[in-house]
């Protein structure tokens, strides 16, 4: 299974967050077992690290250590997928970007803390349309086991 990762979720672990009462590196720990047991593929963009740099800069060297320490496969963005994702979703290009590359490199799911930006239309009928399904944390046991 590809799993592409959205920023919230790798900020979630960083800050070391809880979410729905969940400590989100618990989670990790588990895709990352997962991740060398070779069910799982995690996947996200460079994009990522784009919105770390310009968000929340003291972050992104502990951000780039954590996504090798967990083998997340670091993907390129490009001129022709940030139009793709402004004409999905003028209001939501973050998101729509983030959309727009989990299909791209074929993920099968889009982990997100965020689950309501990316269900709703159009984000959501563009993924459901391309067969990503959308889950938060408190999910990934069922699509992990």
């Amino acid at each position: 299974m590809r799993v592409y990762l959205d920023t919230n979720i790798i900020l979630a672990i960083v800050k070391g967050e809880r979410y729905r009462g969940l400590d989100v590196r618990q989670v990790f720990s588990k895709l990352k077992k997962c991740v060398g047991e070779g069910n799982v593929t995690l996947i996200t963009s460079t994009w990522l690290l784009d919105e770390i740099k310009n968000t929340f800069p003291q972050k992104l060297v502990k951000v780039q250590r954590f996504l090798r320490e967990l083998g997340v496969h670091l993907v390129p963005y490009t001129k022709e997928d940030r139009y793709r994702a402004s004409k999905l979703d003028e209001a939501n290009p973050t998101d729509a970007l983030h959309a727009v590359l989990a299909v791209r490199y074929r993920a099968d799911l889009l982990l997100t803390n965020d689950v309501k930006h990316f269900v709703l239309a159009p984000i959501g009928t563009f993924l459901s349309s391309h067969g990503v399904k959308v889950a938060d944390v408190t999910q990934i046991y069922a699509f992990c086991d």
